[in-house]
């Protein structure tokens, strides 16, 4: 495989570092992967992609080329958020 400068990642935006909390934060933060997000937020994939594009759900992490991760804080917001308007 060949691997250049501007990797497989372009998609990713997010920088590493973001996925540190700061120590006053004293939250059990999680990384779900797509499977463990859309069993908590009963979409489709399809569904749920259309939705970061529209800014409706919280983009994800990229943790390597073909691993993408999204907090659970920001699942549990999305949750609560529907929840509040239902």
């Amino acid at each position: 495989m060949n691997f250049s400068s501007s990797s497989k990642l372009e998609h990713c935006d997010v920088a590493q570092s973001e996925l540190v909390l700061p120590n006053a934060v004293p939250v059990e933060l999680r990384l779900y992967r797509l499977r463990e997000v859309l069993a908590r937020v009963p979409v489709s994939r399809s569904t749920w992609f259309a939705g970061i594009q529209k800014g409706r759900f919280p983009k994800g992490r990229c943790l390597g080329p073909r691993t993408t991760v999204w907090r659970s804080d920001e699942i549990d917001r999305l949750i609560a958020k529907v929840g509040e308007t239902a």
